[in-house]
């Protein structure tokens, strides 16, 4: 790795490391001597990870790493600062006296809002409609290819964060679509397309039967595509035909046979009701004997069921949909079971933002430079 590439990724960083390797051949005295090859070989260890971001699947750690390199740089300068042979409050002075340089005043800038999606992409509520069973193409900044950088790469101001509130406004579902950051970490990224890649593959002939019963077997009705290569597979295929195109999306609608939400193995009928995010019903008709139900939702053990009695009723998991069996009509009511400690650490992480936002307005008024939030 050359020089000047280093500074580049992590200057203060670099700069932190050449001021311990200087003090630690001046020092005698063991212990401290301990406590700076210790964070020498840290610092180290930061730097050349942070510099693999050209690696396959390296980037989205090295661009975590690089947000900590100034904070190590500062605790850097600090241990220095409190080996120096100087009287405690000379240190004390000396470390608030770095950390004013150091660190930077944050930047404000007031994100530009919008009250409906419409005024993002005024065009794609002539394909999606309220109902509708929806695929959206992913997009990711590091590539979820199974080799090298086989996959299209798109601007961040064109697909964004805004994605996950289309749902809301066009009273859409999506089908396993989870934003730009999260796809190496989702464990259900078998179940969509990131980047014109379905499964780390490029999409295409090959994986054609097995996608397309995926996208079947869910009853997906609608795909949103950005990506070459995906226009290139929905454009080929046969089950799906060209509605239009929106000003992010090109639009298709699928031409097989679209499956119910709710399906009984031995003839009846069901339907969702009040669907939340913690909770809904399933209503269910002219069930005549014992059979298995299988729901078009994922499964997670903290789902529960009980009929109209109170009775628990027993779920297990079926290519990842919820599936149970009943010989009884009515309703079936699903919670879905809240965890205290997450709601505890959302509360605390929402009070430190509202505290940070409040000291941010009353020290730092905002300039008047707007940015456009769809940029991510």
């Amino acid at each position: 790795m050359r020089l000047d590439n280093t500074l580049k990724l992590g200057n203060k960083l670099f700069l932190s490391m050449l001021f311990l390797l200087c003090f630690y051949h001046t020092v005698k005295n063991l212990k401290q001597r301990l406590i700076l090859r210790n964070a020498l070989i840290f610092s180290t260890i930061i730097l050349i990870l942070s510099s693999l971001g050209q690696l396959p699947h390296m980037s989205l750690l090295t661009l975590r790493l690089r947000l900590f390199e100034p904070y190590i740089a500062i605790f850097n300068a600090l241990v220095i600062i409190m080996m120096l042979p100087i009287p405690k409050t000379g240190k004390i002075f000396g470390s608030i006296i770095l950390l004013f340089i150091i660190i930077q005043p944050p930047r404000v800038e007031q994100v530009k809002t919008v009250n409906t999606i419409s005024e993002i992409d005024n065009k794609i509520n002539a394909f999606i409609s309220p109902g509708d069973f929806a695929l959206f193409e992913n997009s990711a900044q590091a590539s979820p290819a199974k080799a090298g950088e086989r996959y299209d790469k798109c601007s961040r101001k064109d697909r964004s964060h805004w994605l996950t509130y289309l749902q809301k406004d066009l009273g859409v579902k999506f089908f396993s679509q989870i934003g730009d950051d999260a796809h190496p970490f989702n464990n259900l990224r078998h179940m969509y397309i990131t980047n014109g890649l379905y499964k780390g593959e490029p999409l295409g002939m090959d994986n054609e039967i097995e996608f397309i019963k995926l996208l079947k077997d869910w009853g997906v009705n609608k795909a949103c595509i950005w990506s070459p290569t995906a226009k290139g597979f929905f454009d080929d295929s046969r089950y799906f035909k060209l509605l239009g195109k929106s000003k992010k999306y090109i639009c298709y609608s699928a031409t097989y046979g679209i499956l119910p939400e709710v399906r009984l193995s031995k003839g009846g009928t069901g339907r969702l009701i009040d669907e939340g995010p913690f909770s809904f019903k399933v209503f269910l008709e002219n069930v005549s004997e014992i059979q298995t139900v299988t729901i078009n939702k994922n499964y997670f053990n903290f789902w529960s069921a009980y009929d109209e009695e109170g009775n628990q009723i027993s779920l297990r998991k079926s290519n990842q949909k919820i599936r149970f069996d009943t010989a009884n009509n009515g309703y079936i009511f699903f919670k879905y079971r809240k965890g205290i400690f997450l709601n505890l650490i959302s509360l605390l992480a929402i009070s430190f933002a509202l505290l940070f936002d409040v000291f941010k307005r009353r020290f730092y008024p905002p300039s008047q430079k707007t940015t456009d939030f769809t940029r991510g």
